[in-house]
């Protein structure tokens, strides 16, 4: 009877043993997976603000161009300014993987093609001689004036 005690306590604890082992590993694999997932989200972050940095830096240039006010470039040189720092960050997100820094190398090349044909709009519209209808927009703030433009 104490035999079969043992060998009881004996296959419990087996079981156990093998019920721990296998919690642990599926532990860190969820802790691994969990932070793959977070890695991701913060690709995916960075990749929204480049877009919406273009965004802002191209609606920018736009306000610019139909209106010739000048104060439609500081929002389009804000634009610009974080615009590097968001690509080196994106930069060290994807270093450990190389089919993002493809991606991202085609990315660049794509924002870099995008800045420069609006900066060359920009520098059109400068090199553009003041029409009435912008001279007369003068005296509206840019928020109206863009308003107006826009219908």
């Amino acid at each position: 009877m104490g035999r079969k005690i043992a060998v009881g306590f004996a296959a419990v604890f087996a079981v156990l043993l093998v019920i721990s082992s296998v919690s642990y590993r599926a532990t860190n694999q969820l802790i691994e997976t969990t932070g793959l997932v977070t890695h991701s989200y913060a690709v995916l972050d960075q990749l929204s603000t480049v877009v919406a940095l273009l965004d802002d830096a191209e609606s920018a240039a736009r306000g610019y161009v139909i209106s010739g006010q000048h104060e439609f470039l500081e929002p389009y040189h804000a634009a610009l300014r974080p615009l590097e720092d968001t690509m080196a960050t994106l930069r060290d997100l994807t270093a450990d993987n190389v089919h993002q820094q493809r991606r991202r190398d085609a990315l660049e090349k794509l924002v870099q093609s995008k800045l420069e044909l609006t900066a060359r709009i920009v520098e059109l519209r400068d090199s553009k001689v003041s029409t009435p209808r912008a001279n007369s927009s003068r005296r509206e703030t840019p928020r109206r004036s863009w308003t107006r433009y826009v219908r």
